[in-house]
């Protein structure tokens, strides 16, 4: 078993097993053809495959929310000045190991950083039930005529979104903060918050979930049909019959699906038109 397998878990081996099989019998048509990448060797391609698609597949990964309390953050503080260089590369000062499956940290927010000032009913949160909706907002006007009318809402949403914006720049220290994926340790190069602080972060989604995505299937296959071309090629023998083994169609058609599926996945993360027009 590889480090994307919990050996405790035996829905999580069963999906695995299942999915490799269901790989074998693609390459080898249900058994019509006598020979098939070795399982193992399926495997570690899943194994490389996830690697891959965690770091570029958008759909391999969802936003969510860290804590970490004041406490812990001022405690995580304390120690003194290393001297040496080897000491200082081990020092320990900002530096949290996240839970595994944290592919990536999106932002580092210190609870209390900046209060702000957001005139009008208090930065858009309704102050009974914290929702920012704009809908909500601009239809309060239909149900409590002593509210502004929903034109006048909307001109205050835009100036208070563009007070807010520009507050945040000029008020909110920022938090300089690096991620190592290999290490799983996120380290404050700068001063440390004094606060709560909030990470938002990507998280990969369980092996399972990520199996029954096409894509993901098809680039294993893919993998698959390049190896299998590797091994058939190594040395030369007829099928019963006197049939040929084409090893060379075999392996470009598995590098033709490959590249397809790359420059699909490369479609998925293509920036904002505001940063290339």
């Amino acid at each position: 078993m590889n480090q994307f397998i919990n050996c405790d878990d035996i829905e999580t081996q069963q999906c695995w097993a299942d999915f490799i099989d269901r790989v074998g019998k693609y390459i080898s048509v249900n058994c019509a053809i006598p020979f098939s990448v070795p399982a193992a060797n399926i495997q570690e391609i899943v194994r490389q495959a996830l690697t891959f698609f965690y770091k570029n597949y958008p759909d391999a990964v969802e936003d969510t929310y860290i804590a970490i309390p004041k406490e812990e953050v001022l405690n995580r503080g304390a120690g003194g000045f290393r001297r040496t260089i080897d000491q200082s590369t081990k020092n320990t000062r900002g530096v949290w190991t996240l839970p595994e499956g944290v592919q990536a940290v999106s932002g580092v927010y210190e609870i209390g950083g900046f209060s702000g000032e957001a005139g009008w009913n208090s930065g858009l949160l309704s102050k009974q039930t914290g929702d920012v909706s704009m809908q909500r907002m601009i239809y309060q006007s239909l149900y409590d005529r002593s509210i502004a009318v929903s034109a006048d809402n909307t001109m205050y949403y835009i100036c208070t979104e563009a007070f807010l914006d520009l507050s945040r720049q000029l008020f909110q220290e920022p938090i300089t903060y690096n991620y190592n994926y290999l290490t799983r340790k996120l380290r404050f190069l700068g001063d440390l918050p004094k606060s709560d602080v909030i990470i938002e972060c990507l998280v990969q989604i369980g092996n399972c979930e990520l199996f029954q995505d096409d894509l993901f299937f098809r680039y294993v296959v893919a993998q698959c049909k390049i190896q299998l071309s590797r091994i058939l090629a190594s040395f030369t023998y007829n099928l019963p019959g006197n049939i040929s083994v084409n090893a060379d169609s075999i392996g470009g058609d598995g590098q033709s699906e490959l590249d397809a599926v790359r420059e699909e996945i490369k479609s998925m993360n293509v920036p904002s038109f505001i940063l290339t027009n």
